[in-house]
């Protein structure tokens, strides 16, 4: 649905192990993943990007601990910006609350925004 209601042509690619997680997860991270993608839709994509991709991964790498990589390939990410931004607060608040930690990657030069978000369940 996000994907419509921009006014790019944006593609998604996801990647995921076969994970089960609890609701109350499903939700935290369907509220993180929605406020990532706003501001990917807001922020990231300008006049000069050409094929604007998002692309999402899902990793097990331990038991019960996890890593979300969400990645975009627009202009790249205003780390001052970003701290003091309500949504990111908000995803931060979520990641806290399962012992979580929050990296931001800019030097990947194919996806100048990369957020990746370790956490347990």
């Amino acid at each position: 649905v996000l994907e419509k209601t921009g006014d790019k042509s944006v593609s998604f690619e996801s990647e995921s192990d076969d994970v089960m997680f609890r609701i109350e997860t499903l939700i935290s991270l369907g509220i993180a993943l929605n406020e990532l993608i706003t501001n990917s839709f807001k922020h990231a994509f300008n006049d000069k990007i050409e094929n604007p991709k998002i692309k999402i991964s899902l990793r097990a790498i331990a038991d019960n601990k996890f890593t979300l990589t969400y990645q975009d390939n627009g202009i790249g990410i205003n780390k001052k910006k970003l701290q003091s931004n309500f949504g990111m607060e908000l995803i931060e608040t979520i990641v806290d609350n399962y012992d979580g930690v929050i990296n931001i990657i800019s030097t990947i030069p194919k996806w100048p925004t990369t957020i990746e978000i370790t956490f347990n369940e």
